[in-house]
């Protein structure tokens, strides 16, 4: 909703401290991953921590990340195409940068993390993603190929040009 040409802030995450979730990771590894990636890997350390179980404790072949988001990294390229306008796109994105901006990088990052060596999906399938990723999780377990499924959903593409879109 607009009120005065201004977009009024819903849903927003104003508090996220990384090193709340991430005691066990390096902070190297987490400082300068986009938020929407901190966001997933804290979504998946509280899942693991009310499951009671520890990664190291699960079978990394038989266990699997669903992640579904409709719009991923679509907030970090909006941040840094605006950070980067009028400059070269050799001088204006390193390969990390580019790395991090392929849609999945998410959850590919996460099984490096955690070490998970099972099936990892990503999908992208308007606001309903993280339904589909939690069928699919599901459907993973129902048949034996998994043990274990971390299925989440989520979204972080609160930028301007979105919400002008939809109004």
């Amino acid at each position: 909703p607009a009120r005065d040409g201004q977009f009024i802030s819903v849903g927003r995450i104003r508090d996220f401290d990384p090193t709340r979730y991430f005691q066990e990771l390096p902070r190297r590894f987490y400082q300068r991953y986009p938020r929407e990636l901190q966001f997933y890997l804290a979504s998946l350390i509280l899942a693991q921590r009310d499951a009671g179980v520890a990664w190291e404790s699960l079978d990394s072949h038989r266990t699997g990340l669903f992640d579904g988001a409709s719009r991923p990294t679509f907030a970090e390229w909006y941040r840094r195409l605006n950070e980067a306008h009028g400059k070269p796109l050799k001088e204006a994105f390193t390969r990390r940068d580019l790395m991090f901006g392929i849609p999945g990088q998410t959850i590919g990052t996460a099984a490096s993390l955690f070490k998970i060596r099972g099936p990892t999906y990503t999908f992208t399938s308007t606001c309903s993603s993280g339904s589909v990723a939690i069928g699919h999780a599901w459907r993973e377990i129902a048949t034996g190929e998994i043990d274990v499924g971390f299925a989440t959903g989520h979204e972080a593409c609160l930028a301007p040009a979105l919400f002008s879109m939809y109004g």
